[in-house]
């Protein structure tokens, strides 16, 4: 009778330890997928950000350079229109000089 009692305790104590782990190791199980989101959503914000960045630099060096070519074809029209200017005036002064050594 005794030896059964001894047995029946072990058993008894196995079972309770066994389920203890069981319940220790669930816990662990979900801190470690609650640390896993966490981490994955720092991530992902992180990568979002660092995105937002480059995009907005893209935005800044496409702006720039739009400035200056807009600068350098300014710059092409001015002279473009005083040269025409110019090619005007002289158009009509030997137009001018011509019609009076005709006349």
């Amino acid at each position: 009778f005794f030896s059964f009692t001894i047995i029946d305790i072990t058993l008894v104590q196995t079972k309770v330890r066994q389920w203890l782990a069981l319940r220790r190791a669930h816990e662990l199980r979900r801190r470690v997928e609650a640390a896993t989101m966490i981490q994955s959503a720092v991530r992902a914000r992180n990568v979002y950000l660092h995105y937002l960045w480059t995009i907005c630099s893209i935005i800044l060096c496409q702006s720039i350079v739009r400035k200056f070519i807009s600068i350098q074809h300014t710059c092409r029209l001015k002279e473009l229109r005083k040269n025409e200017a110019a090619m005007t005036i002289q158009c009509a002064y030997r137009r001018h000089v011509a019609m009076s050594d005709y006349i």
